[in-house]
């Protein structure tokens, strides 16, 4: 039996382009109003997708994403390829001027810098991962989540998300790089050993971004988050971490790009937002108040790493 779905006046009005605009100013964000708006959105666009399908249907589309996330190092056929970009078509009416997705790997600002850029520029929609495995175990295909993220409009000219390596296919990425007005961002860490030791306090810790009522209310001693690493994990990581750029960068060399630091970002947090938002098209943002999130780690790696002359005489 189909699930069933009954869409609410309240669900009509949100989902208006009016509305979704009027969800995108300057007062909206301030007062919170822009996070609310789309967080009923997608609920409601998954009662909708889930109203549409079987049990039969979901177990279905499960297993055929996972077959086509799990065939990450496959090279695509040029029938599949041809297939995504068919299903990915851009209405040559839409008002969506540019696309841009920030290639990174994990802790190294990314949620930040989209969360930022979203919050600061009326005409820039930024998403996180919007093509996780939490978004994926959800009713939505990859065709639907690429359309929501890249086609959908609502309001903004500029759209984009950020995407690690490990969430995307290699024809999946070859598909989306296609659109109409793409533009890469490309963010890294200097500082590797940083970014492993950031990773793995946040694994321990369960705490993956830090705001400043979560820093007042409940604040971690360096003791509490130290950690002990394992050289060969290490290793491990920063292998993987060099060669997922190394993908990244050959499947978007054709593409305009702009290369971020997570230091320069930490150093200079308006300057290098400003330079992004410039190379994205974007004008002057709506406000430059302070960021929502905290640095997590500040204390020297000393003090974070138990074993640490081990791992510094290993590097």
């Amino acid at each position: 039996m189909k699930a069933s779905f009954k869409q609410s006046p309240i669900d009509r009005l949100l989902v208006s382009s009016a509305v979704r605009r009027l969800a995108r100013t300057r007062i909206s964000r301030s007062l919170g109003f822009t996070g609310a708006s789309d967080r009923r959105i997608r609920r409601f666009r998954n009662r909708q997708i889930a109203a549409r399908v079987t049990n039969r249907q979901i177990a279905a589309n499960a297993k055929a994403s996972t077959r086509q996330f799990l065939s990450d190092n496959r090279t695509a056929t040029r029938t599949e390829l041809a297939a995504l970009r068919e299903a990915l078509r851009v209405d040559p009416s839409s008002s969506i001027t540019t696309r841009f997705i920030v290639l990174t790997e994990g802790r190294s600002g990314s949620t930040l810098l989209a969360d930022e850029l979203d919050r600061r520029w009326t005409e820039i929609r930024s998403r996180r991962e919007e093509f996780s495995k939490v978004q994926r175990a959800s009713f939505e295909t990859f065709e639907e989540l690429a359309r929501r993220t890249f086609i959908e409009e609502t309001g903004e000219s500029i759209v984009g998300c950020k995407i690690f390596s490990s969430q995307i296919a290699d024809q999946e990425l070859a598909a989306l790089l296609q659109l109409e007005g793409m533009k890469i961002v490309f963010l890294r860490r200097r500082n590797l050993l940083r970014r492993f030791v950031s990773e793995q306090i946040a694994k321990k810790t369960s705490t993956w971004h830090l705001n400043q009522s979560r820093l007042r209310h409940e604040p971690l001693t360096v003791e509490d988050r130290a950690i002990t690493i394992n050289k060969s994990v290490l290793l491990n990581r920063l292998l993987y971490s060099q060669n997922s750029f190394r993908r990244f960068e050959k499947a978007a060399a054709r593409l305009p790009s702009i290369d971020v630091w997570y230091e320069d970002l930490a150093a200079d947090l308006a300057g290098e937002l400003r330079r992004v938002a410039t190379f994205l098209g974007a004008g002057e943002p709506a406000h430059e108040s302070p960021p929502w999130l905290s640095k997590q780690n500040p204390e020297p790696l000393r003090a974070l790493i138990s074993n640490f002359d081990e791992i510094s005489e290993f590097l």
